[in-house]
């Protein structure tokens, strides 16, 4: 088993994070203010510029040298602060996932280190993986063959933020009441999990005092953020919002308060708006509010998506794709009386006398949806 300061250092939320913040004594004024930590908050300052930025960090939680260890909790404290400072909901959910992804990551890797330390045949959970799940509240059984069981409500709750058609319940396989996974993927859920309960945590509330300490990196950090979205920004095209049907409208909202939108949702969004003419900068400008947009990927598959690569254009899904993915959002009146999204938006540009987009050719199939 790691000693109690590296499992801090890795999942610096765990007791063992606290307790070394008091162990060492290191109170807040010490921490924004103290010449002694500075390291720590730059370390924290690049923490959040690589959430913004996409990039890793190094991986400083396996070098077993206490200074750093240390230096890897408070830094993480200081980030939240910071976070919490500038409040910027795309820098909040940038933060979150960023912090999930390590937290999986981490996870994987102290499963097998406290394994092989122990003897372990690696078919149980080790000690400090079953800590970071009873502390995210997961409820949890371990099967004989190695596979993790989580309660169906959890499971629902959190599984359901991935938004792929993998992760339906009713394709799970389930012994009375708990999804049976493998560990792998017991630990993507669990890094949603975390995502949650970091997302609702913060911002916390920063006094005004300590707002003074930290003034110039959150200032520093508020600019940074303004200048990520100011590089996606685009031209777009000629919309009118107002014809948009509720499921579109529903995962425009989602992507304006950078949320994670599901993968099929994803999709729908760029065939829609490229269909009814938005551009490439447009769409780029737009989804680089997604809390895990990363350029080079997401060029690639809008690319996909509108042709360029694949050689085809592709349209939304129907109407009743969309509801077998879960993405058909607060139907209205007008959505009992047509099978496309498309064809939605036709009826309601029609009564502004606007010329209404292509007829859809085709739906696309699952597998072209998913990419």
């Amino acid at each position: 088993m790691v000693k109690a300061l590296e499992l801090g250092a890795m999942f610096p939320f765990l007791q063992e994070g606290r307790d070394a913040v008091k162990t060492y004594g290191v109170t807040i004024e010490d921490l924004v203010s103290g010449r002694s930590w500075e390291p720590a908050r730059k370390r924290g300052l690049a923490r959040t510029d690589a959430a913004l930025s996409g990039e890793e960090l190094d991986d400083r939680t396996s070098t077993g040298k206490d200074d750093l260890l240390l230096e890897e909790v408070l830094s993480y404290l200081y980030a939240r602060i910071l976070v919490s400072a500038v409040n910027d909901p795309y820098l909040t959910k940038k933060f979150c996932l960023a912090e999930a992804k390590r937290l999986e990551k981490r996870l994987k890797r102290l499963n097998t280190q406290e394994a092989g330390a122990e003897g372990a045949s690696g078919e149980e959970l080790s000690p400090g993986v079953r800590r970071v799940l009873e502390h995210l509240g997961v409820n949890f059984k371990e099967f004989a063959d190695g596979r993790v069981g989580l309660h169906f409500t959890d499971y629902l709750k959190f599984a359901s933020l991935i938004g792929d058609k993998n992760w339906v319940l009713a394709t799970q396989d389930i012994d009375r009441g708990v999804v049976r996974l493998t560990r792998e993927k017991a630990f993507r859920v669990l890094e949603e999990a975390y995502r949650y309960k970091l997302n609702s945590e913060l911002p916390m509330p920063v006094s005004e005092v300590l707002f003074q300490r930290i003034e110039r990196d959150a200032e520093r950090l508020a600019i940074v953020v303004k200048e990520a979205r100011a590089r996606f920004e685009g031209t777009g095209g000629v919309l009118d919002e107002a014809s948009f049907p509720p499921c579109i409208k529903h995962l425009m909202e989602m992507t304006g308060r950078s949320e994670n939108v599901p993968h099929m949702g994803r999709f729908t969004m760029v065939a829609f708006l490229h269909t009814i003419g938005y551009d490439k900068e447009g769409l780029i400008s737009l989804f680089s509010r997604w809390p895990d947009f990363n350029i080079s990927k997401s060029m690639y598959q809008i690319q996909h998506i509108i042709g360029e690569i694949s050689g085809t254009e592709y349209t939304p899904p129907m109407c009743s794709t969309m509801k077998t993915y879960g993405i058909c959002y607060n139907p209205d009146n007008l959505c009992q009386t047509i099978n496309h999204p498309l064809n939605y938006y036709r009826k309601k540009l029609r009564a502004t006398g606007r010329m209404p987009p292509p007829e859809p050719k085709r739906e696309a199939t699952g597998e072209q949806e998913g990419r």
